[in-house]
């Protein structure tokens, strides 16, 4: 499970087929599912999702999956996944893609997943690429894309590519949101990554309490005295 504190990325059991379902509008379908979702379709795509993280992350496609979660209700918001090895793409370079579910969508909640997938590449995988393949007319990912700090990487597309392509490099530094298995020195809590682009290191690893740290050798260092 992955968290900021705002959304959620956990992998779904058979108890989400029907807001699964329920979440899907005609946008997502079109761009995405490829066809309309039913009962026995969602379960069969969360048993498979679930085969996958149990398997070899890096066999052909493989799709590491999670539900989108509204972290102060639980309720699904949306799907948010990663391939690692896909064909289109050089390798090291990981596909990212995500839906957020009509009544959900306005709050930041595409980016915030980005965030946390991003995250999870950087410290759980060999991913050196993060990349988003969007539709030309998709204009909220398009901003997505921006806010979350991809550049315009149409380089890697094929010549009859239609969708715009955006990649982040993923070792430059962590992205915002919580890094996987790093705990506060102090109280133990979760830390995540704040990014401050006035820092001398671009941000600091933060729990919940507020504490602050830098990485040290060895361990972390306490950014405030």
């Amino acid at each position: 499970m992955l968290t900021d504190g705002v959304i959620t990325l956990a992998v779904m059991t058979a108890g989400d087929a029907a807001a699964l379902v329920a979440g899907e509008d005609d946008a997502i379908v079109r761009r995405l599912a490829g066809g309309p979702a039913t009962p026995a379709s969602a379960q069969r795509h969360i048993r498979e999702r679930a085969e996958d993280w149990r398997g070899d992350w890096y066999r052909g496609g493989t799709k590491l999956a999670w539900g989108v979660r509204d972290a102060a209700t639980g309720a699904l918001a949306g799907t948010a996944e990663v391939q690692l090895v896909q064909p289109e793409l050089p390798a090291g370079a990981a596909n990212l893609s995500y839906s957020v579910f009509p009544p959900w969508r306005g709050r930041g909640f595409g980016s915030r997943a980005v965030a946390l997938m991003c995250a999870f590449l950087a410290t759980r995988t060999t991913a050196t690429l993060a990349v988003l393949r969007i539709d030309a007319d998709n204009a909220a990912s398009l901003r997505v894309a921006e806010r979350s700090g991809f550049r315009p990487a149409q380089e890697l597309a094929g010549p009859r590519a239609s969708m715009r392509w955006f990649a982040h490099d993923l070792r430059t530094r962590p992205a915002s949101g919580l890094q996987s298995r790093m705990f506060c020195p102090t109280c133990g809590l979760d830390m995540y990554w704040v990014v401050a682009d006035d820092d001398p290191v671009g941000g600091w690893w933060q729990c919940d309490d507020a504490h602050r740290w830098r990485r040290a050798f060895g361990g972390f260092a306490p950014l405030d005295p």
